[in-house]
């Protein structure tokens, strides 16, 4: 039998560990941030704040507060996080080979020659085309 929550709190232990050296050069508030949201990012499989706010365990009874606070710190100004890429990127440097290949996906660029998608208007009723 396959124990869930034993998988989920080993998985945010080891994330934990992963996440200590990256995140010391930030305050207490954005370590705190930046564990919980990662750590709820990988169980969710989302990034949508709604969504992974179910999936961080803390005091917080209420979820309201907690979609309040994780939006708070993400339009914050006084949260500067350069000394915190800056230390990701070295952790994560050794991993990449000079020859890693970069898969860049272009579906999401903007195609400024391709025709509008028809629409249904709201205030005509439908038609079927056949």
């Amino acid at each position: 039998m396959i124990r869930k929550d034993f998988i989920i709190c080993k998985t945010r232990n080891l994330l934990n560990q992963f996440m200590a050296p990256i995140t010391e050069k930030a305050d207490k508030p954005r370590q705190k941030f930046l564990r919980q949201t990662v750590s709820a990012i990988l169980l969710s499989g989302s990034l949508i704040v709604t969504e992974l706010a179910h999936w961080i365990r803390d005091d917080c009874s209420d979820i309201f507060h907690r979609l309040k606070r994780l939006l708070n710190h993400l339009v914050s100004t006084r949260g500067d996080l350069t000394n915190v890429v800056a230390a990701y990127r070295q952790k994560v440097a050794k991993y990449i080979e000079p020859d890693t290949p970069l898969v860049i996906d272009l579906t999401d660029l903007a195609k400024p020659r391709a025709r509008k998608m028809k629409r249904r208007s709201a205030s005509k009723p439908s038609k079927v085309f056949r």
